[in-house]
């Protein structure tokens, strides 16, 4: 199975996210799966691309201004992410981020698509709505 995982928080940065899309990312490479993980980088010391215990990982270059990185990452991800899913035929599209990685993962073409949440910020997002009526 092909398998993208989209994540602004990614290793090697230390974190509940990164360390649970790196090890999710790790397992699903033991379990036989192709997995490619996009996030970004906050600086130049990190390649653009590498493999890192059997995936591949891309890292768009993004400035570290909290409301600008995610649009940078919008900009430079959506666009890699729709062609190359036209030619990779992606499985599944798994992105673990409200904003901005809902927005790039609209983007991709796959047979299934998967948002894991990881914050409260969703939950905030819907409470917000009176339309919403996840719960009472």
């Amino acid at each position: 199975m092909k398998i993208c995982i989209i994540s602004h928080d990614f290793y090697p940065r230390i974190g509940g996210i990164a360390a649970y899309v790196f090890n999710l990312s790790k397992t699903l490479v033991k379990m036989g799966h192709e997995v490619l993980v996009i996030s970004i980088r906050r600086n130049l010391s990190l390649p653009f691309i590498e493999r890192i215990e059997g995936m591949v990982v891309i890292r768009f270059l993004v400035p570290d201004i909290n409301k600008v990185r995610g649009v940078f990452f919008i900009l430079q991800a959506v666009p890699f992410l729709f062609f190359l899913s036209l030619a990779k035929k992606f499985d599944v599209i798994h992105w673990h981020n409200m904003l901005p990685d809902t927005v790039v993962a609209s983007f991709g073409l796959s047979r299934k698509k998967v948002f894991t949440n990881h914050s409260a910020g969703f939950l905030y997002f819907f409470e917000k709505n009176p339309r919403n009526k996840f719960y009472s």
